[in-house]
């Protein structure tokens, strides 16, 4: 009699990378047969009645449904975070943020934020933006019942983003809704062995961030008037570490290497380090931040464990440019890149 093969499960909170042939399970509604998937989710145990062994996953979609059998024009609608809608777009903003939270040239989605902790974090876990500009993931990791370790070489951003937490623990509290305290720090990122200190190094259970992206328009060069009053000029610091600022692509990824060692020197063996980038228009050609962001990781020490897409529609901006030049990329998703600090294994005497 040919052995049936085993039920595949996970350990709760990996994005894993691996290719399933076919699996048949054995549940209360009969036989799941799963076919070939090249595309990976972050897992969880779906077989009640067996215990997860270790390094075993199992594919789940965004909305947290198990991927079972579905035509093929179904499966790939499953595999992007859709877009959310402005309504809700403009409810995770309403209220949390304060007027000057504007100024800042690159704002993280927090529905994207939100996703991101919710996939990628367990309730109570330490999760490290060093990149965290207003605080967005942050905000949206107090809401979820995580404690986020913000920091920000800029001391503007860092000023809004504790605004931003205060507001958030407010509002919660205010909803009968305990949540831990944040914490935010002014400083350098290619430096985080001496920015946190010892005891909060060693609580960090996954780095969270979104970099700011090479070549990318945020050098201020206009003032918005309104009635004759300047009301913002958007706008990176000028320090010569503010990566914001730099276009040129070597000395981007000069600095983003720099960022990732310093990650991987805090980061306790074994935990992730997920971050959101999107490619970029240079020249008229796609810059391909993703495979730069993973080619940077392995050299810092990370191992590449999947991504997931979310689709991010043209900005009015970037519309008027594609109409000019119809020649140019269309780039519509941003990525999620999740990487794991691999756990050192010791060659047996």
């Amino acid at each position: 009699m040919p052995r049936s093969p085993k039920p595949v499960v996970v350990r709760k909170g990996y994005l894993a990378k691996r290719r399933i042939e076919k699996w048949k399970a054995k549940t209360e509604k009969g036989v799941i047969t799963k076919r070939k998937r090249k595309e990976s989710w972050r897992v969880r145990p779906v077989i009640k009645h067996e215990v997860p062994p270790k390094n075993k996953i199992v594919l789940r979609d965004a909305q947290d449904r198990v991927l079972l059998e579905m035509p093929k024009k179904e499966y790939e609608r499953h595999k992007v975070l859709p877009m959310p809608s402005e309504r809700r777009f403009s409810v995770l903003r309403e209220g949390l943020y304060p007027p000057e939270a504007a100024k800042h040239p690159a704002r993280m989605n927090p529905l994207w934020a939100q996703a991101m902790v919710q996939l990628w974090s367990d309730k109570g876990d330490v999760i490290l933006d060093p990149m965290a500009g207003i605080g967005t993931t942050g905000a949206e990791a107090l809401r979820l019942g995580r404690k986020p370790v913000l920091v920000d070489i800029e001391p503007k951003w860092t000023r809004i983003a504790k605004k931003v937490l205060d507001t958030v623990k407010h509002v919660m509290r205010k909803r009968g809704v305990k949540v831990p305290d944040g914490v935010v720090i002014t400083g350098d990122a290619t430096k985080l062995e001496k920015v946190l200190p010892p005891k909060l190094r060693k609580d960090v259970d996954v780095v969270m961030f979104s970099p700011p992206y090479a070549h990318e328009a945020t050098s201020g060069g206009y003032t918005t008037i309104k009635g004759g009053k300047k009301l913002y000029y958007i706008e990176y610091g000028r320090g010569k570490k503010q990566i914001g600022k730099i276009r040129n692509p070597s000395k981007y990824a000069q600095l983003m290497l720099s960022v990732y060692k310093s990650i991987f020197r805090v980061l306790e063996p074994g935990e992730l380090m997920v971050v959101n980038v999107k490619n970029r228009i240079l020249r008229g050609k796609e810059l391909r931040l993703d495979t730069m962001t993973k080619r940077l990781a392995k050299q810092a020490g990370f191992k590449y464990i999947g991504q997931k897409k979310v689709y991010a529609p043209p900005t009015f901006f970037r519309a008027l440019y594609e109409r000019k030049n119809p020649k140019a990329p269309k780039i519509r998703h941003e990525r999620f890149l999740v990487f794991v600090r691999p756990r050192i294994r010791r060659r047996a005497s």
